[in-house]
């Protein structure tokens, strides 16, 4: 169907429009070169949060930016999968012992743009045996805000600012100061493209929190994006994000970077081939942020290596209030042993993640 409401009258989706050029940046890009050689395939992020609206609290959203440097719509791909996918989530012990497990169902949420950029998106949900049913199907203009019949998802493709490009200095003095955005005396440091019109292609969407996958004694979700090349010959997962800059600054060796990307971001087999390099690029952070903890294993190896956004969806959050910042809160509450009551964790906008991942 074809939805022609405008921007402004969809309620978060217009906050998302204005606050994904404010946001700081943080990215995921040009992290391989499987992602380099498939660009429409390019995760640039992913961000995923409850707001409140008014006095309830709202619906999930969950936006990622895909193809960094897009320039017009002509440059999105006609043969790839957008999907997001969320679990029920549950952190467990504290400290380096500190590690995530996720419930074995699945809601996700997969779009795809055509030849004419129209696009289509349809949420399944998926059993613990991977079997797939059909929960909501939009299709629409690129450009234009979708709602499916029964209202309970809603979905905007566009053009949108890139948040990834940062000024150095400011990120110095955020990991300095720990001030949550990049701002230097009274002035607000510029950290994106928006003036020079090098964007990315946003997927925004809204998810009716009675979707989402539920299991005991897992009060969380964790949210992980993956694009898909899916054609008639050839189905093949390119890349994927969970937080930012773990691809980028965690994982160096390209052979290592294509292999993660090309997981799935759920299946833990295996990840014990990564603690190397993960160790590397953390002894690095450390170096860079300039605290030297230098600690082998690092304690943080089991919370990284385990790669989504984590998020309490029955917290909601003020999306423009930049004198708090949610990423990560989750799990540093938990690595410390603090109660995580009422913490809201995910990621807005307006988060600060690279101050926060450093």
């Amino acid at each position: 169907m074809r939805n022609r409401w405008s921007l402004a009258r969809t309620g978060v989706a217009i906050l998302v429009g204005i606050s994904w050029c404010l946001t700081t940046a943080a990215g995921d890009h040009q992290d391989g070169s499987q992602v380099q050689d498939e660009a429409a395939a390019d995760i640039t992020g992913l961000w995923a949060f409850v707001p409140n609206q008014g006095d309830r609290i709202g619906p999930l959203v969950v936006a990622m930016g895909v193809r960094p440097y897009a320039l017009s719509r002509s440059d999105i791909g006609s043969d790839h999968d957008y999907s997001f996918r969320i679990r029920s989530a549950a952190l467990t012990g504290r400290g380096s012992q500190l590690q995530t497990r996720t419930g074995p169902s699945e809601l996700r949420l997969t779009c795809r743009f055509n030849r004419t950029r129209e696009v289509q998106c349809d949420l399944n949900e998926v059993s613990a045996q991977g079997v797939a049913s059909l929960a909501g199907r939009i299709s629409g203009d690129f450009g234009q805000t979708l709602t499916s019949l029964d209202r309970r998802i809603r979905v905007f493709a566009d053009l949108r600012t890139d948040p990834y490009h940062v000024n150095l200095q400011a990120l110095h003095s955020c990991m300095d100061t720990g001030e949550v955005q990049f701002l230097q005396g009274d002035r607000r440091i510029k950290n994106s493209f928006a003036a020079s019109h090098i964007n990315t292609v946003g997927i925004i969407a809204e998810i009716d929190r009675n979707l989402l996958p539920r299991s005991a004694g897992m009060p969380l979700v964790a949210v992980a994006a993956e694009s898909v090349l899916a054609t008639d010959t050839e189905q093949r997962r390119i890349d994927r994000a969970g937080r930012p800059e773990v691809s980028v600054f965690l994982i160096q060796e390209d052979g290592a970077r294509n292999a993660w990307n090309s997981r799935d971001a759920f299946n833990t087999s295996g990840l014990d081939d990564y603690r190397p390099h993960m160790q590397r690029g953390l002894t690095a952070v450390d170096a860079l942020s300039r605290k030297s903890y230098w600690n082998r294993p690092h304690p943080l190896l089991n919370v990284m290596i385990q790669d989504f956004l984590l998020l309490n969806p029955d917290v909601s959050v003020s999306v423009l209030d930049n004198s708090a910042n949610h990423f990560m809160e989750l799990e540093w509450a938990a690595y410390t042993g603090r109660s995580m009551e009422g913490l809201a964790g995910g990621r807005r906008f307006v988060d600060n993640s690279v101050a926060k991942f450093f």
